[in-house]
């Protein structure tokens, strides 16, 4: 079963770091698992207003199957902030690892 990763983001851009993705991790079952991870990210609550999600603040922007440092398949996580310098980006991340 693949695991859950929290993205790191180029500070200066706030773009993806996104690893190399080996082919043998993109399979039927880890691209299956893509639905349940969106449903389990649906339930994550902003830090700051706990009755909304972040995806539906749009904070949560996609899930993808990479390798991770062991080459199995792992989920990136991306997420962006809603205003420059968001002070909730660290609890978020936190969160969804």
């Amino acid at each position: 079963m693949p695991s859950f990763a929290a993205l790191d983001t180029d500070p200066t851009m706030n773009l993806p770091l996104t690893p190399p993705v080996a082919p043998d991790v993109l399979t039927p079952a880890s691209q299956a698992s893509l639905p349940l991870a969106w449903q389990t990210l649906e339930a994550v609550p902003d830090p700051e207003i706990p009755v909304v999600s972040i995806r539906e603040l749009g904070i949560l922007r996609d899930v993808r199957v990479v390798a991770n440092d062991s080459g199995e398949a792992a989920f990136e996580i991306v997420i962006t902030p809603t205003y420059s310098g968001c002070p909730a980006m660290q609890q978020i991340a936190e969160d969804i690892a």
